[in-house]
C-alpha cells in the first residue's frame, strides 16, 4: 500500500476499527452466538454512521475554508483596487477601468467596475464598457455606504439567467481640510454558481450537498443545482427547524422524501452566514449493505464459518474505508492525492522529515492554449504524463494535483542546492520526452518555499505561487525560490504593470541615444536607441527592473513598438533639419520575436514614417538564438528583405558558437562589455582576437561595447576592431543632445569659408 494511503487510513483510524471488530466478534461468538448477529449488525451500522458524520464534518470544514478563501481573495483584491485608486491624485475613470480588466479575467468576475453617485443617481461603469443605472437597487445602495460589503445572491440589473454576489469597497478621497468622502465604489460581481463551485468537495459518491445561508434560512450563494433533491431536502429541513441559526458547529439528522439525511453546519463569521452540508443515508450505506449481507448470510449458513465471516467483515470494511478515502482525497483523472491531503500529511509528518520538506507548486504555461490547439483529451493526457514523468524523475517525493493544471510536490532536500538539482532533473525529463516525441512540447513555471514554524500551509503555498509568478513565461528559467526580495519585487512589478498604459500615454518612456564611434577617425557612425522610464515626479526606474516585468506581461511588445515609432520620428526630424542621419539600432526583445505580427508591424511603422530602412538596424540578443532558431532565421531574413540591418547583441554572454554566427546573416556582432573589461587578460585577449577574425571571415562588422578607457580603444584598433560604444566616447544622451553631437560633427566637416 502506498505510504500516503496508509497515512490517511491511520488518520481516520481504519486499522483500529478493524481490530475492534475482530475482537468484538470473537468475544460475542464465544459467549453468545445468538447475540452476535444483532450486535454485529448494529455495530456495523453505528460505525458507518459515525464515518458518515466524520466525513460530512470534514467536508463541511473543507468547504467552509474553501469558500472563505474565495471570498477573502476577492475582498482583498477589491480593497486593494479601491485603495490604489484612492491614492491616485488624478485618475481618469476609463483608464482605471482598462487597467482593471486583467483582474476581472484572473479572478473570474462576471463584471468588474466603478460605482459613482451622479445627480442623485447611482451609475455603474464596467470594464466591459457597459453602464448600468443602479439607483434604488438594494445591493448597490448598501454598497455605497458599506466598508466593505458582500451581498447575497441577486439577479444582476443588466440581466442574466443566473444570480450574482457583489463584492465592493469604497474609494475614499481626502478633501483640502482633511475630510473624507466616498469618491466611488469598486464593485465586483461574481456568479453565485462560481462561488458555490468552491464548495463541491466530492464525497459519498458525490451525493453530498452544501448550502451557504443567512440566519433566516435563505440561500445567499445559489448553486446551479439549486433545485435538485439534496437542496430540496435541506429547504424542507430549514422550513421545519424552529431555530436554524447555530452559534457553534452542530450535526444531526432529518427525514425527507422517505429517507434519512445527515446534516452538519458551520458558522462562517461573515455577514452572519453559515454553511450547511447534508448527505443521504442511502449513499452512506451503499457499501455497508454489501458488508451486512455477507455477514448475515455467511454466519447463518455455517456456524463454523463465524470466525472467517468476522474476518471478511473487517476486511470489507477496511476496503470500504479505503474507497471512501480515495473518493474524498484522490484525483480521479491522475490517480494522485488532491490538495486536501496536504495539511493532513504535514500535520502528521515526523519532525525530522518535516524539517527537510520544501513545498513546490507548478503549473503548465499556457495550458488553455494547449487545450485549444491539441484538444481537451490531449490536455488530460498531458496531465497524466506529468504525473507519470514526475513520479519517475522524483520517485521518493510526494506529488499532489492541487487545482486544474497546478501540481504540488513535497520535496525532501537538505538545502536549496539539492532542490535545484532535483528540479533540474525534472525539467530535463520533460524536455527530453518532448524532443523524443513522447509528448507535445510544454513549459512549466514553479515556485518553491520552505515551510516556516508558525506559518500556515495556505501562506506557504501563497508564497510559492508568488515566486512562480516571477518566472511565469520565462523559458530560460522555470522555477524560483521565494524570499523577501521576491515578495518586494512582485509588489513593485504589480505597480509597474498597473502604471504601464498611463506611462506610455504620458510619454514617460524616453528614448536615449548612445552614439557608436569609428575609433580610428573619432566620428559618429550611428547610435543605439535605449529606453529610460522617467516618471512625472522625476523618479527614474532602471531598465533592469521594468524590462523583465514587461516581458513577463508581454507589455514589452507595445513598448518596443513605441520606441521604434519614436526613433523613426526623431530620424525624420533630423533629416528635415539637414543633419546627417546616422543608422540607429533598436532592440527587439525575445518576447517580441515570438509575436506573430512582428514583421508586419515593423514594416508598417517604417513605411508610415518615411524613414530609409537602410538607416535602421535591429539588435537581437544572442540568447534568443537558442529559443527558436528556425523562426529567428526567418525574422532575420525578412528584416534584410525590408532593407534593414540586423546585429547580434551581447555576443559572448551565452553559449556562443561559430554555428550560431554562420546560421544567420547578421551584419554586425556586438562584443559584450564583459570581454572588454578583461581585455588585459592574456587568455581573454586571444578570445577577442579570434572573435574579430571570425566575424570578418563571415563578412560581419564587429563593434565593442562598454569601452571606457583609451587603452581599451587603442588595443581594439590594433587588433582590427575599429567600432565601439561606451562611456569613453559618450554615455546614452537625450535626443536633443544627440542632435547637438551631430551638428558639431557637421560643423567640423564643413569646408572652411
Amino acid at each position: 500500500m502506498k505510504k500516503m494511503e496508509k497515512l490517511l487510513l491511520k488518520e481516520f483510524k481504519a486499522g483500529k476499527m478493524m481490530r475492534m471488530m475482530l475482537l468484538g466478534g470473537a468475544v460475542l461468538f464465544v459467549f453468545l452466538t445468538t447475540q452476535v448477529f444483532g450486535t454485529l449488525y448494529n455495530s456495523v451500522q453505528e460505525n458507518v454512521r459515525q464515518q458518515a458524520i466524520d466525513s460530512v464534518t470534514n467536508i463541511s470544514e473543507l468547504n467552509a475554508e474553501s469558500i472563505k478563501q474565495t471570498i477573502e481573495e476577492r475582498q482583498n483584491l477589491i480593497e486593494a483596487l479601491a485603495i490604489q485608486l484612492g491614492d491616485r491624485p488624478h485618475s481618469e475613470r476609463q483608464v482605471y477601468l482598462d487597467q482593471m480588466k486583467v483582474y476581472a479575467e484572473i479572478y473570474r468576475f462576471r463584471r468588474l467596475g466603478l460605482l459613482f453617485r451622479e445627480d442623485d443617481k447611482l451609475m455603474l461603469y464596467m470594464t466591459n464598457g457597459g453602464t448600468v443605472d443602479a439607483t434604488g437597487s438594494y445591493p448597490y445602495e448598501q454598497a455605497w455606504g458599506a466598508n466593505p460589503f458582500l451581498s447575497e445572491s441577486y439577479f444582476p440589473l443588466e440581466g442574466g439567467t443566473y444570480t450574482v454576489n457583489m463584492f465592493s469597497y469604497p474609494v475614499i478621497k481626502h478633501g483640502p481640510q482633511g475630510e473624507q468622502r466616498i469618491h466611488c465604489v469598486v464593485v465586483g460581481l461574481v456568479p453565485s454558481w462560481q462561488m458555490a463551485s468552491r464548495m463541491n468537495v466530492s464525497s459519498i459518491k458525490g451525493d453530498s450537498r452544501t448550502f451557504l445561508m443567512n440566519s433566516s434560512g435563505r440561500a445567499v450563494v445559489r448553486p446551479r443545482l439549486y433545485e435538485d433533491i439534496g437542496y430540496k431536502a435541506m429547504n424542507d429541513f430549514i422550513a421545519t427547524e424552529p431555530t436554524i441559526h447555530p452559534r457553534d458547529q452542530r450535526d444531526g439528522y432529518f427525514d425527507y422524501d422517505s429517507q434519512t439525511w445527515y446534516v452538519y453546519y458551520v458558522p462562517l463569521e461573515l455577514n452572519d452566514w453559515f454553511l450547511m452540508t447534508c448527505v443521504p443515508e442511502r449513499s452512506v450505506f451503499a457499501s455497508a449493505d454489501i458488508i451486512l449481507h455477507r455477514v448475515l448470510v455467511g454466519m447463518g449458513i455455517l456456524w463454523i464459518m463465524a470466525a472467517a465471516g468476522m474476518l471478511a467483515i473487517s476486511f470489507v470494511m477496511y476496503r470500504s474505508q479505503r474507497m471512501l478515502i480515495r473518493t474524498s482525497f484522490y484525483d480521479e483523472l491522475t490517480g494522485i492525492g488532491t490538495g486536501s491531503v496536504l495539511p493532513i500529511l504535514l500535520r502528521t509528518m515526523r519532525k525530522a522529515e518535516y524539517d527537510k520538506i520544501y513545498v513546490v507548486i507548478f503549473d503548465v504555461d499556457k495550458f488553455k492554449e494547449f487545450n485549444y490547439i491539441y484538444g481537451e483529451e490531449q490536455g488530460d493526457e498531458l496531465l497524466r504524463y506529468i504525473v507519470h514523468a514526475t513520479q519517475q524523475a522524483l520517485p521518493d517525493e510526494y506529488l499532489f494535483r492541487y487545482l486544474s493544471d497546478y501540481f504540488v510536490i513535497l520535496l525532501h532536500a537538505d538545502d536549496d542546492d539539492e532542490v535545484r538539482r532535483k528540479m533540474d532533473r525534472l525539467v530535463a525529463r520533460f524536455v527530453q520526452d518532448a524532443e523524443n516525441g513522447i509528448t507535445p512540447p510544454f513549459d512549466i513555471s514553479a515556485g518553491i518555499q520552505k515551510p516556516q514554524p508558525g506559518v500556515s500551509l495556505r501562506r506557504t503555498i501563497g508564497d510559492a505561487l508568488t515566486a512562480r509568478r516571477m518566472v511565469k513565461g520565462l523559458q530560460v528559467q522555470q522555477y524560483a525560490f521565494y524570499d523577501e526580495d521576491v515578495r518586494e519585487k512582485r509588489v513593485n512589478d504589480l505597480e509597474m504593470e498597473s502604471d504601464f498604459s498611463r506611462a506610455l500615454r504620458e510619454n514617460e518612456f524616453r528614448v536615449y541615444y548612445q552614439p557608436k564611434y569609428d575609433m580610428s577617425s573619432g566620428h559618429i557612425i550611428g547610435a543605439e536607441a535605449l529606453t529610460r522610464w522617467v516618471k512625472q515626479d522625476g523618479t527614474i526606474i532602471s531598465p533592469g527592473a521594468f524590462i523583465p516585468c514587461f516581458e513577463a506581461t508581454r507589455q514589452i511588445i507595445r513598448l518596443d513598438e513605441a520606441v521604434l515609432e519614436q526613433v523613426c520620428r526623431d530620424m525624420k526630424s533630423m533629416e528635415d533639419e539637414g543633419l546627417p542621419v546616422k543608422p540607429v539600432a533598436v532592440n527587439l526583445s525575445r518576447v517580441h520575436l515570438r509575436h506573430h505580427g512582428i514583421l508586419d508591424k515593423i514594416e508598417t511603422i517604417i513605411r508610415e514614417s518615411g524613414v530609409d530602412p537602410r538607416k535602421l538596424s535591429f539588435e537581437i540578443t544572442e540568447s534568443a538564438l537558442y529559443e527558436d532558431s528556425q523562426r529567428l532565421k526567418k525574422i532575420v531574413d525578412a528584416l534584410h528583405d525590408m532593407g534593414c540591418t540586423v546585429d547580434m547583441d551581447d555576443y559572448g554572454v551565452g553559449m556562443s558558437s561559430a554555428n550560431a554566427l554562420a546560421a544567420n546573416r547578421f551584419d554586425m556582432v556586438k562584443l559584450d562589455k564583459s570581454f572588454v573589461d578583461d581585455i588585459s587578460d592574456q587568455r581573454m585577449a586571444e578570445v577577442i582576437r579570434s572573435t574579430i577574425s571570425l566575424s570578418k571571415a563571415l563578412g560581419m562588422e564587429i563593434l565593442a561595447e562598454g569601452v571606457e578607457q583609451k587603452s581599451q580603444a587603442d588595443t581594439l584598433v590594433d587588433w582590427g576592431c575599429t567600432r565601439a560604444q561606451g562611456f569613453y566616447y559618450s554615455p546614452p544622451v537625450t535626443a536633443e543632445k544627440y542632435r547637438a553631437l551631430l551638428r558639431a560633427e557637421k560643423s567640423d566637416d564643413a569646408p572652411n569659408a
